[in-house]
Parts: C-alpha cells; sequence; structure tokens
C-alpha cells in the first residue's frame, strides 16, 4: 500500500515499499492554476518604478547624444570643407577660390557650406555659392560665436595649403552649441579642428 506524506513546500511524497530492500519514491507536484493578486500587484509596481526612474535619464541622454552628434557633425563638415578646398573641386562649372562654412546668429539652428566664388572675396555672399545647408538636430542651437559679438561667422579655407581665413578675424574661433549642456567646437588658423 503506498504511504503519502505532503510536504510544506507545496508537494507530495507518494512512496511504494516492494520489499525491505527496495522502496520506490515518486513526487507530485502542486499544479499552480495562475498568479495571486499580490504576485501581480508586485510585479507591476516594479514594471512602473523602473520605467519612471528610467524615463527622465533617457530623454536627458538622448539630448546630450543630440549635442553631441551635432557637434561632430559641424567639426566633420569644417574638415569637408577644408577637403573640398585642398582637391580644388568645380562646383557650378568652375572652380572655387575655396570652401567654407559660414554661420549666423539669426539662424542659430543651420550653418551653410558654400563655394567662394568670383571674385574670391572669403565671405558667402549669395544662394548661388551655397553648396548645402545644413541643420543642427533636435533642440540644438548655435548659442555663441567668437569673436565676442559677432553676429556672423565665416570660416574660408583657401587653397593649396589651404590656409583659413575668418571673418571677423581671429587667431582662433570658437562656436559654441547649446542644448541643456555645451559642446564647442575650436578651429585654429593652422586649420586645427577640435570638439571640447
Amino acid at each position: 500500500m503506498p504511504k503519502i506524506q505532503s510536504s510544506k513546500h507545496g508537494f507530495r511524497k507518494l512512496e511504494f515499499r516492494i520489499s525491505n530492500l527496495f522502496r520506490i519514491s515518486i513526487f507530485e507536484f502542486r499544479i499552480s492554476k495562475g498568479f495571486t493578486l499580490i504576485e501581480l500587484m508586485v510585479v507591476t509596481s516594479i514594471i512602473v518604478l523602473l520605467t519612471a526612474l528610467a524615463l527622465p535619464n533617457y530623454r536627458a541622454g538622448s539630448q546630450r547624444l543630440a549635442l553631441q552628434r551635432s557637434a561632430h557633425q559641424l567639426a566633420q563638415d569644417l574638415r569637408r570643407a577644408e577637403e573640398l578646398a585642398l582637391s580644388s573641386q568645380q562646383f557650378g562649372g568652375e572652380v572655387p577660390k575655396g570652401y567654407g562654412i559660414y554661420f549666423n546668429r539669426n539662424q542659430s539652428n543651420q550653418y551653410i557650406l558654400f563655394a567662394d566664388l568670383g571674385d574670391g572675396d572669403r565671405q558667402y555672399t549669395d544662394s548661388s555659392e551655397k553648396v548645402e545647408t545644413i541643420t543642427l538636430e533636435g533642440k540644438v542651437v548655435i548659442s555663441a560665436l567668437s569673436p565676442e559679438f559677432a553676429s556672423a561667422l565665416t570660416v574660408v579655407f583657401v587653397p593649396p595649403d589651404p590656409s583659413v581665413y575668418f571673418n571677423p578675424d581671429a587667431a582662433v574661433v570658437l562656436i559654441t552649441l547649446l542644448a541643456q549642456e555645451t559642446e564647442i567646437i575650436q578651429v585654429n588658423k593652422a586649420g586645427l579642428i577640435a570638439v571640447e
């Protein structure tokens, strides 16, 4: 005759004795038919708590990444203007005197890559010189240009070296991008471009 024992862990043990030497034990586990209300509430509250903690950090992190991507995109576009000037690539059927980037504080969410055509005045004069307008990502804006009090800034690379010219003239140009934090792009007369 089988002997049935209940356990405090929720299963039953059936024990059969064939003889004094042989014993067979069979465990029967309790089958759960669902979750209790308390278990569901605990799991739901943990998920809500983790979501509440992660969501603000996600938004701040995405804005920080947008600022970093925009800063590196601007540095890359400055290098692209330098490379275009070095290669003397044609634009509009003629070889420009140089390539550059034009910044305007009134249009703080974009800048213009341009080809210096015509007299080689090392300035962006009109839309016929425009190669591309680049818009900054998200809420990122150009918050400051150096030299200070400049409402517009032009960085031009002129071949064959390429020589670097700033308008207004300065030894170093700083372009500050702002979202919730700031990134500074620095360009000097030797053509060194750095993101700080």
